[in-house]
C-alpha cells in the first residue's frame, strides 16, 4: 500500500493532486478522508462485492463529504457505463476538491479512471497506460474496452 498524507488506502493510486483511486477503504480510512483534503467519494462497487461496506455512504456523509454510489457491473462493459461514471466524477470534482474513486480492489476503478485521465484530463496516453499496468490484477477485458474509445492498449 502507498501512503498519501496520513492515509494508507488499499491498492491506492494517486492520479493527480485531486484524484485518487483505491480498493475498498475501511471505516478507519473513511473517517480520515476529510482531514486529508478529500471532499468526495465515488464508490463504483456493486453491493455484491465481497468487501462492500453497506454503511459507507452514511459514514462519508456524516464526515461532511459528498458521496455517490454508482455500482458498475463489469461483466459486460459499455460506453454508457463510462458516460455515467464520467458525469458522476465530474459532479464531485466541480468544486476542485480531492476525490476518491474506489471499488473492491481498484481493478474497476483504475480501468474507468484510465479512460477518464486521457479523455477528460488530457494526460499523456503512454504515461496513463504505464500507470494502469501498475494496478493489481488488471484484467485483459479492459483492453478491448479501451480500444472502443480509440485508446491504445499497449505502449
Amino acid at each position: 500500500m502507498k501512503t498519501i498524507n496520513s492515509l494508507s488506502l488499499p491498492y491506492e493510486q494517486k492520479i493527480d493532486e485531486t484524484l485518487v483511486t483505491s480498493g475498498q477503504p475501511g471505516v478507519e480510512h473513511l473517517a480520515l478522508l476529510k482531514e486529508n483534503g478529500f471532499t468526495g467519494v465515488l464508490n463504483i462497487s456493486p453491493e455484491s462485492t465481497r468487501n462492500y461496506l453497506p454503511s459507507e455512504g452514511e459514514i462519508v456523509s456524516s464526515n461532511g463529504l459528498d458521496y455517490i454510489h454508482f455500482p458498475i457491473d463489469c461483466s459486460v462493459l459499455s460506453k454508457e457505463q463510462y458516460e455515467g461514471f464520467r458525469e458522476r466524477l465530474n459532479s464531485l470534482r466541480k468544486d476542485s476538491g480531492k476525490v476518491l474513486v474506489h471499488c473492491g480492489m481498484n481493478i474497476k476503478s483504475s480501468g474507468f479512471v484510465h479512460i477518464y485521465r486521457i479523455l477528460e484530463l488530457n494526460q499523456d496516453e503512454d504515461f496513463a497506460l504505464s500507470e494502469f499496468f501498475k494496478t493489481p490484477e488488471h484484467e485483459p477485458k479492459w483492453f478491448p474496452y479501451f480500444a472502443s474509445f480509440g485508446l491504445k492498449v499497449q505502449n
